[in-house]
């Protein structure tokens, strides 16, 4: 049984000091489970700290609460210009707190009609912003106007990953949104999916932002929600129905002069159905007209391809294939390290709290003939006396897609998830 994390209320005025380091200037906002503030250290540079509100949760669910923060904390170091950068985690009165980059430029809530010029400059950021956490294996899953900062040079930075998603993670123990204003409040922008806890997160992809990317542009663009009014809980049923039936607005009927790219850009980002969807931020930068990026190479006899632990027990941890490869053998096992029988998989993925990776989750090949590494999930073995290719229990994702019976080719950069720890390809030059 875990022991219960004592925390102790910490509200600074005006003046105070979080921590003896970061002077407070003033409040910038308070939600369900935290403050930010906006701060001073003692050489006059200006940051963002978000304190959580740990003494106002009941004592049983503060050890996951931590957790999410923490991951908060982790998703806010992905590198990208386009993100609020996580700088630093501390406790005060036993009360986490993270450091963020300070955005003097406030939301992108209420800015009124920006010129098209200006939109389309920030929703490339976003998307960017958004590529970047999905290489990471994140989905943001809260996006909307205010979480949307402008920094000092006027770039648009996403923030907020309070409830974002690695890959599959299964947390949501407690309602993600904490109270029923917030889950309302923020239904303005969530795709049909979301509202289904039978698909919530079997769904969860890169495409759940990509329509609350449209939802959010749909409203800076227009002055107003993409399907109807939502200013009281009267109007919520219609709302939803509107946007599970593909139903928003036209964008042409509510200002003048929209180009034509934003018009696509809502039909590929509010389809209801999330597999018909735009699937990634790159697919929705080239409907605005920006470059695809270019895809990472690499040399298959040469290098030495490798899984990084993105998310899970072992964070930055390295499984480099070809040295793993057993003489005589061109496969690697892949599932869940049995503390007991430690090499019954190539690759032991340690998850200590839950049991979603199967002990015979995925089998990685390399192939001589194409020059690639294949992932499969699943593996070949003898089951009830009977010797076949038997699936994992809940699946292996790549790029937030269930491979299913597919066999993927492995490419720098991929993001495979199996339960709880999702893990990116990357590449080590060398002889391999």
């Amino acid at each position: 049984m875990s022991e219960v994390i004592v925390a102790y209320r910490f509200v600074p005025e005006p003046g105070e000091w979080i921590d003896a380091k970061y002077q407070v200037v003033k409040k910038l906002g308070e939600g369900t489970f935290g403050m930010v503030f906006r701060t001073r250290d003692h050489q006059q540079q200006e940051y963002a700290v978000k304190v959580l509100k740990l003494w106002d949760v009941m004592p049983e669910e503060r050890e996951l609460l931590v957790k999410r923060f923490k991951r908060e904390f982790d998703c806010g170091q992905i590198e990208s210009p386009y993100l609020v950068h996580s700088l630093g985690y501390g406790s005060v009165s036993n009360n986490p707190y993270i450091v963020m980059d300070f955005c003097s430029g406030g939301s992108l809530s209420n800015k009124g009609d920006l010129p098209f010029d200006k939109i389309d400059r920030y929703a490339a950021e976003v998307l960017q912003g958004l590529e970047a956490l999905h290489r990471g294996g994140v989905v943001h899953r809260d996006m909307k106007p205010e979480n949307i900062l402008l920094s000092n040079t006027d770039t648009a930075c996403i923030t907020d990953f309070g409830i974002a998603g690695f890959g599959n993670a299964r947390m949501t123990k407690r309602n993600i949104f904490g109270q029923a204003n917030a889950l309302f409040g923020t239904y303005a922008y969530m795709p049909p999916e979301q509202l289904n806890a039978k698909l919530s997160f079997k769904s969860m992809s890169p495409s759940t932002d990509m329509f609350a990317f449209g939802a959010t542009f749909f409203e800076i663009i227009a002055g107003r929600l993409p399907f109807g009014k939502l200013d009281s809980e009267s109007d919520l049923g219609q709302y939803v129905l509107r946007s599970n039936k593909g139903q928003w607005d036209d964008l042409r009927s509510v200002r003048n002069g929209v180009p034509e790219h934003w018009v696509k850009v809502m039909k590929a980002c509010l389809t209801p159905d999330y597999k018909q969807r735009a699937q990634s931020a790159r697919e929705v930068l080239q409907l605005l007209g920006y470059q695809a990026r270019k895809q990472s190479t690499y040399d298959f006899r040469r290098d030495i391809l490798c899984l990084k632990v993105m998310n899970g027990d072992e964070a930055g941890r390295l499984y480099p294939l070809n040295t793993l490869l057993k003489p005589g053998r061109q496969t690697l096992t892949l599932g869940w390290l049995d503390a007991g029988n430690p090499g019954n998989n190539d690759l032991g993925i340690l998850e200590k709290n839950t049991s979603y990776i199967s002990s015979y989750h995925a089998t990685i090949q390399r192939d001589e003939q194409q020059g690639c590494w294949l992932l499969r999930d699943g593996q070949q073995r003898v089951k009830g006396g009977i010797n076949a290719w038997y699936p994992s229990t809940n699946g292996t994702w790549i790029n937030s897609r269930e491979l299913g019976t597919e066999t993927a080719v492995l490419q720098p950069d991929d993001i495979v998830t199996v339960g709880d720890t999702t893990l990116k390809v990357t590449v080590q030059p060398g002889q391999a």
